[in-house]
Formats: structure tokens, sequence, C-alpha cells
């Protein structure tokens, strides 16, 4: 029985000391993207302003069915936070910059932010979105000069087609 004692202490150090890691790291994140400032600085901004419950049903569109829907686009108006924090990050990237193109890294620095904004910056197709490919392909028809499993399979050069009556 106290072995089984033990393994449940073991385990319940294990999971706290990860619930610990896990709450620095996002402390850390949080500090890093100045989330706590911007909290604080929304929550005030929203006290001082008092909402009027009809920009609240302005935002929201009733369908036919009288189900209630979220706005399809949504604009949202950058603050002065906002503004500081790109400049505080943007600051950030330049001293970065500077100290890699002293250690001769500058370009590569430069290329693997290109990279990571390219990467960050694609976004997500929206539900009910056409794709880029069925824009363009209403029918969704093979593009002339796709080479297909098919035709790769059973093409000259390959093995015969399979017979369409085995009996």
């Amino acid at each position: 029985m106290s072995d089984t004692k033990s393994k449940l202490e073991e385990y319940r150090k294990r999971k706290q000391a990860e619930e610990n890691k896990e709450a620095n790291k996002n402390a850390v994140w949080s500090a890093l993207t100045l989330q706590p400032l911007r909290r604080r600085l929304t929550t005030r901004i929203n006290n001082q302003e008092n909402q009027d419950p009809t920009e609240v049903e302005n935002n929201l569109e009733v369908s036919d069915d009288a189900e209630i829907v979220q706005a399809e686009e949504e604009t949202v108006e950058w603050t002065a936070i906002d503004w500081g924090i790109l400049a505080v990050k943007f600051l950030v990237w330049i001293c970065l910059q500077v100290v890699f193109v002293k250690i001769e890294f500058g370009a590569i620095f430069f290329l693997f932010t290109g990279v990571f904004l390219m990467l960050t910056n694609m976004g997500r197709k929206k539900p009910g979105e056409m794709s880029a490919y069925s824009v363009f392909n209403p029918n969704c028809e093979a593009i002339h000069g796709t080479v297909t499993a098919q035709q790769l399979m059973y093409g000259p050069n390959a093995r015969p087609a399979p017979a369409a009556d085995a009996t």
C-alpha cells in the first residue's frame, strides 16, 4: 500500500512541477508581449466608456431564420498602446539585427525574419470561404497538363490496365 502512496506522491509532485513550468512560461510570454499593460489599459478605457447596448446589436446580424450570426468582417482599430507595442517590438528587432550584423549573421537573421513574418501572417480560411482553386475552377475539373495517379499507373510504359470483365 505504501508503494501506491509513494507513486501517487511522485505523480503529484511531477504534475505540480509541470504546472509551475507552464505558469512560468506563460508569465514570460505575457511579459514579452506586454499583455498585462494592454489588459490594464483596455479595462481602464472600457470602464471610462459606457457601452451603448445598440452598439453590441450593430455588431450582430439577424438572419431570416432568426439566428444570430457574427458579423463577417470585424474591423479592429489600433489604439495608441497597440502602436506603442509595435514600436517596442520593432526597436527590439533593430537591436537584434545590429547584434547579428556584428557577429556576421545579419543576412541570415534578416532572411529568417522574413520567413517568420510570411508564415505567421498567412491567415486561415474561414468556414464557407471559397478556396483559390475553386474560384478559378468553378466546376472542379482537372486542369490540362496535370498528371493523375491513373495516368501514372496505366499510362504508356506502365503495367496494363485491369480487364473490364474478369469472367
